[in-house]
């Protein structure tokens, strides 16, 4: 493969990569008709606060801090720092770019709800369908690997 052909799949490799990364600012999971982003479901996000004349909570539902849709949405830009700093080493790159499609199809069953009545905690599982956020998310790093894939058999 000629240079200009490698320098256009490895833009297209990185470009795609941010693309998916940035898709955590759209909607990812959706539960009836409400819809979480993606930074809600990584960071976690207030739910529910039930506190009755200011004495104290006494129940409340919240989504934690999710470590797996942290790599779902990180794993693109690391893919992406790969090719940018050893273009050599872009077999790694699409394996990030795989792992993160396969991470963002197994979210909906890793997002869990933490809810305290009275003190008690639970974690109560939702069943989460994807939003048109973590589905791009998932076209974009795949058009990533099958660039990074490109790179690596030249």
């Amino acid at each position: 493969m000629n240079k200009p052909t490698n320098i256009r799949f490895t833009r297209a490799a990185i470009l795609f990569g941010v693309l998916a990364a940035i898709m955590a600012l759209l909607p990812a999971l959706l539960i009836d008709e409400q819809s979480y982003f993606g930074y809600d479901i990584i960071f976690g996000k207030e739910l529910v606060d039930l506190d009755f004349f200011g004495l104290g909570s006494v129940a409340s539902a919240r989504l934690v801090f999710n470590v797996w849709a942290l790599l779902a949405y990180g794993l693109p830009l690391v893919g992406v720092g790969i090719l940018v700093f050893s273009p050599k080493l872009s077999v790694l790159s699409f394996v990030a770019f795989v792992a993160s499609i396969i991470l963002l199809v197994m979210l909906p069953e890793n997002v869990e709800i933490k809810t305290v009545l009275l003190g008690a905690e639970n974690f109560v599982e939702v069943d989460w369908s994807l939003g048109y956020g973590a589905i791009l998310a998932m076209l974009f790093s795949g058009l990533a690997g099958l660039a990074t894939l490109r790179l690596s058999f030249k």
